[in-house]
């Protein structure tokens, strides 16, 4: 099940589109039978401390739904998003090679790959 990510669930003055909502939306889409949770960022709005947040109440309810997180690089948070997810619990987080990467595209694949380099990731 694939959930449009907008608003900014780490700030809760933002109204409608709070962690509850997703919260909501996945369970939905868990009942459904969906094989997949997907958080789709569609502009780039989602910040390291709402992935950390949201990935981590995802996969706190969800254990065994494989988690995939798609943003775009348009702020340039990308990379901190990306990784902020993964340590959260995302099973799949999305990237693009290099000199395609950044601004409306997805984060760098090289810069991600360069920031795990060394660790247990």
């Amino acid at each position: 099940g694939a959930m449009s990510y907008t608003g900014n669930v780490a700030d809760p003055t933002k109204g409608k589109y709070n962690l509850e909502y997703y919260m909501k939306l996945a369970d939905e889409f868990v009942d459904m039978g969906v094989h997949s949770l997907a958080i789709k960022d569609m502009a780039g709005l989602l910040t390291p401390a709402a992935a950390k947040m949201l990935v981590g109440a995802l996969r706190e309810q969800h254990p065994n739904t494989p988690i995939h997180v798609h943003t775009h690089d348009t702020p340039g948070t990308g990379i901190a998003s990306m990784i902020a997810a993964a340590e959260a619990g995302a099973d799949v987080v999305d990237v693009a090679i290099d000199a395609m990467s950044g601004m409306t595209s997805q984060p760098s694949m090289g810069a991600l790959v360069s920031m795990l380099a060394g660790t247990d990731a």
